[in-house]
């Protein structure tokens, strides 16, 4: 199949769904979640498929070229994004700083906490310490339940253990 005989014969009601589709997937890249906007924007560019298609081979082959293109754009979406040439709506600016009241749990404290496993570890588990039971992570290694632990490490709210000798 030729190239001219695969974009001949749209119409200009095939075209409107097709512009229109993805018209709506753009709107809904601005509109958080995947929702009735996005929908319906998928569904016009399926109906274009099969209204535009004058055989099975034909529609697949303008699947396969719509698909390419929604990828190809995507890419475009993420360069932009990475390269910050979004749209001021497309990007959350707001911060959550600890001088508005926005607090982390400090597990700096518990550094050098000794405990016992009170699950295996494979490498993450639970850990029983200071009467709380905490999320930890050896360091691939696994260690059977009931063994004791000792926190080495804590990066961000990651408790790194290793057997406490």
């Amino acid at each position: 199949m030729a190239i001219t005989e695969i974009f001949s014969g749209f119409t200009f009601w095939s075209l409107m769904l097709f512009v229109s589709g993805l018209l709506l997937l753009a709107i809904e890249i601005f509109i958080p979640g995947f929702r009735v906007i996005g929908a319906a924007g998928v569904l016009l560019l399926v109906l274009f498929v099969v209204v535009s298609a004058k055989s099975l081979t034909h529609g697949l082959i303008l699947g396969g070229i719509l698909l390419l293109l929604l990828f190809v754009l995507f890419l475009i979406f993420l360069w932009a994004g990475s390269k910050g040439r979004l749209p001021k709506k497309a990007v959350l600016f707001n911060e959550q700083s600890k001088s508005e009241g926005y607090t982390t749990a400090d597990f700096e404290s518990f550094l050098g906490t000794s405990g016992f496993a009170a699950s295996s570890l494979r490498p993450a588990g639970i850990m029983r310490a200071a009467n709380r039971n905490l999320d930890v992570v050896s360091e691939g290694e696994f260690i059977e339940k009931g063994a004791a632990l000792k926190v080495v490490k804590v990066e961000g709210n990651r408790l790194v253990v290793e057997r406490d000798l």
